[in-house]
């Protein structure tokens, strides 16, 4: 069972990619069973901070943090920027819901200093109705 406790300063200084996280208020540690297994937050507006351990990356647990903290968080709109290069988190993302922005805002938003050339944008939107429906599942399951 993945659940979202307490956020973990310790456990968070020791994961290896600690440095590419930009930490906020809405942070959290998220637990597989009673393993720590990474963190999660979102900064304002609405962007997806995470860091999943090496060994617990592959195994579906993104898509399961990803919904989690939308639930926990009322969202119904997420973003995250990620490096062209990454296509084990390109693939995650796809896989959670997110798409790409058209070329043209990537463009936009390239051109006012806020994406790298190497970057991507990636949103989920979910509706009400799935947002509703979500949170079904969720308290159905006991996360």
């Amino acid at each position: 069972m993945i659940s979202l406790k307490k956020f973990d300063k310790v456990f968070f200084n020791s994961l290896i990619d600690k440095e590419k996280i930009l930490l906020g208020e809405n942070f959290f540690t998220v637990f597989e069973n009673k393993t720590k297994v990474g963190i999660v937050g979102v900064v304002e507006p609405n962007f997806l901070q995470i860091i999943i351990k090496k060994e617990f990356r592959s195994k579906g647990l993104f898509e399961i943090i990803v919904n989690l903290i939308m639930e926990k968080m009322n969202l119904n709109c997420l973003s995250a920027t990620i490096d062209k290069d990454n296509i084990a988190s390109l693939k995650a993302c796809k896989k959670a819901g997110f798409k790409v922005l058209s070329k043209a805002k990537l463009d936009l938003l390239r051109k006012k200093g806020f994406l790298k050339e190497n970057q991507v944008r990636m949103i989920k939107n979910i509706s009400e109705k799935q947002h509703k429906s979500l949170y079904s599942i969720i308290l159905f399951l006991g996360l």
